[in-house]
């Protein structure tokens, strides 16, 4: 992928917290090599003389989130050095600064993906760390077709701002902005259409008053205005970004939930309880089979938002021998009834932030 050499120190076989040298390995066989600076998770390492990219993994993206921070100011860039490592080892793992809060937030796979981390940042790193509490990351998509125009004119002495873009906006199949360009005879002029498409994406991607991202959204540039000395990238930008706005407005939200795929293992003594606890939590049960010894296996699909604490109320119910794994599998509409509690505590908590 990077057509770099590289220059393997050593070659170990891990066992347990023992690390046996080697001098070479095999097909099938798993070491550590130690010394690597150019490879990343997923690439290739071949020989000069005979290359070879094997196709990387796909990873899927993270479905929750949490802040946090040092607890000495000192550790402030340490704190950045050490998420990057982490972010160079594990694909699934984000790290990304809030630029509306100036919070540090990572995110990942579960709860126990992020403890994980926190703990190696305190036992490897020596970083102490204060965390948030976990928040999910939802989706909006709109609820409908709309037809809006977005309209950036202020001119207030000197050189002004005219830029007006008429877009319908409707809701596509994949999760970035489908941008369609349907300008004819010059309405909008041709340099200023990747304005419009960008002050669009950006709207989509901040999330508007709540934060969570747009996808599933289709927007056709049809129409709009120039002015001959006031238009600018800027004003048609700026345009784009008035015009998703007036779209979130007219056509509402449909607020979408990450739906994990889940496998819980426990004592067939315990699937009456365990059912009524997946049940209780909006879960879709889709088999039950029996395993080996006196174990059942329940598979079938939850709401990422019901599980938290679920290792521990699992581990209680079934005499601590109950335990499970979870995956993301897609996004679902929320019910309106808890959509409309996640939207109001999401825009009470961004009002709050920018108080702050």
């Amino acid at each position: 992928r990077k057509r770099k050499m590289e220059r393997i120190g050593r070659l170990m076989v891990m066992k347990a917290d023992t690390k046996e040298p080697v001098d070479s390995i095999g097909a099938g066989q798993i070491a550590a090599a130690l010394g690597l600076k150019e490879a990343t998770t997923g690439d290739t390492l071949c020989t000069r003389d005979e290359p070879v990219h094997l196709e990387s993994m796909d990873f899927p993206d993270a479905v929750i989130s949490m802040a946090i921070a040092p607890k000495s100011r000192g550790d402030r860039d340490k704190l950045g050095e050490a998420l990057g490592a982490i972010m160079r080892e594990d694909p699934t793992f984000r790290a990304m600064s809030d630029e509306e809060t100036g919070e540090t937030v990572i995110a990942g796979m579960g709860e126990l993906h992020l403890e994980v981390i926190v703990n190696r940042l305190k036992s490897e790193f020596k970083i102490e760390c204060e965390v948030g509490a976990p928040r999910v990351a939802y989706r909006q998509r709109l609820k409908k077709p709309v037809d809006v125009e977005g309209k950036h004119v202020k001119q207030s002495g000197g050189s002004g701002q005219f830029g007006i873009s008429r877009v319908k906006f409707g809701i596509g199949e994949t999760d970035d902005v489908e941008f369609i360009d349907s300008i004819v005879g010059g309405a909008v002029p041709r340099e200023y259409i990747p304005a419009v498409r960008k002050g669009i994406e950006n709207a989509a991607a901040l999330g508007g008053d709540t934060g969570f991202t747009f996808v599933q959204v289709t927007a056709e540039l049809y129409d709009g205005k120039a002015h001959s000395v006031d238009s600018s990238e800027m004003a048609f930008q700026e345009s784009g970004r008035i015009a998703f706005r007036e779209a979130v407005a007219k056509a509402g939200i449909t607020l979408l939930e990450p739906i994990m795929k889940i496998s819980v293992q426990t004592p067939s003594e315990h699937v009456g309880d365990v059912i009524g606890s997946l049940n209780s939590r909006r879960a879709m049960i889709d088999s039950i089979e029996e395993g080996k010894g006196s174990f059942s296996m329940i598979t079938g699909r939850v709401p990422l938002s019901e599980m938290f604490n679920y290792a521990t109320y699992l581990r209680s119910m079934t005499a601590g021998r109950g335990t499970y794994t979870m995956e993301p599998s897609t996004y679902e509409p929320c019910p309106e009834n808890i959509a409309q509690e996640v939207l109001k505590e999401a825009r009470e908590a961004k009002e709050k932030k920018k108080k702050k």
